[in-house]
């Protein structure tokens, strides 16, 4: 589990991605205030700075929230504080959320590439399933930085995996949550992307090492390890995933066809004869391999944040 992970863990969000509104320059001399006092003039009656980071040059990334626990209001700003009087460049109308908060310092305007960082923030939404909890990175001209994994990947962490210097993030295959959670979590299961010319793509070969201890390990318990069949079930699952990022989607069929000859249990030869007919008709269109069953995420809280100019 990474440490962006652990550090948010008991972050529950219900965020509502609204439109952002812009701000001028004040009027008056803000000289000996501090910057929650600069900044209260900016934010509602009843709204406190939650958290503030610098960001790229003299901005500073402000959470503003009300009240103290609970479900509450929070506003997302960033502010110019170079001059003598606090600029706002762009902010949020209030969102509804139960608590939003920023990457750990460490990893606050970490690296992407020689010219580029990102900025990071965990949003949970109220609830347990996988999809419900996800990160958004931003660039330091504050536009969330896209990735080309599409729906059903929520990313989850944002951490330097092959310690080159550069951040990247980590997604979770959320289409499994029908059939076991513990899919997407498994880090075999899991794809990295690293920062390319503003977005993020999809690194499969670089992080192969990863995929080939998954083979290891899920093997090794359809060898032995697995008790009952149902468990047996979810690693062969799983191993097909993990066969599936390595390109070795062909292979990954056929043994998990050979593995639904071996059960006894009715209902799970059902299941796995369903699943067999539906990944071959995707692995035949080229198509990544999914729940038949799995409907996109439709949360307003997946979709890019807005800034408006």
């Amino acid at each position: 589990m990474s440490s962006m992970k652990k550090a948010f863990s008991s972050c529950v969000v219900l965020l509502f991605a609204l439109p952002v509104l812009s701000c001028g320059t004040t009027q008056n001399d803000d000289a000996g205030k501090t910057f929650e006092e600069r900044i209260a003039k900016f934010i509602p009656a009843g709204f406190n700075v939650a958290e503030k980071r610098n960001m790229a040059g003299e901005n500073v990334f402000v959470l503003a929230k009300s009240p103290e626990s609970g479900i509450a209001q929070y506003m997302a700003i960033v502010a110019d504080d170079s001059g003598r009087d606090l600029k706002i460049v762009k902010q949020t109308k209030p969102f509804r959320a139960e608590s939003v908060q920023l990457a750990p310092e460490r990893q606050w305007g970490a690296n992407l590439s020689g010219d580029e960082k990102g900025y990071a923030i965990m949003i949970k939404l109220g609830g347990d399933r996988l999809e419900d909890t996800f990160v958004k990175v931003l660039d330091s001209s504050f536009s969330e930085i896209p990735n080309e994994l599409g729906p059903g990947y929520a990313i989850r962490d944002f951490e330097d995996v092959d310690f080159d210097g550069n951040f990247d993030i980590i997604a979770l295959d959320t289409r499994w949550s029908r059939l076991a959670k513990i899919f997407g979590s498994q880090p075999y299961t899991q794809r990295v992307c690293n920062y390319n010319n503003g977005k993020f793509i999809l690194d499969n070969p670089r992080f192969k090492d990863r995929y080939d201890a998954g083979i290891k390990a899920f093997t090794a318990k359809l060898d032995g390890e697995a008790q009952y069949e149902n468990e047996a079930f979810y690693y062969s699952l799983n191993l097909l995933l993990v066969q599936e990022a390595l390109g070795q989607v062909k292979d990954g069929l056929s043994k998990f066809q050979a593995f639904i000859g071996t059960l006894k249990d009715e209902k799970l030869i059902g299941l796995g004869k369903e699943l067999f007919d539906a990944f071959t008709s995707q692995a035949s269109r080229g198509e990544k391999l999914s729940d038949p069953l799995w409907k996109p995420y439709s949360a307003q809280a997946w979709e890019p944040l807005l800034w408006k100019d």
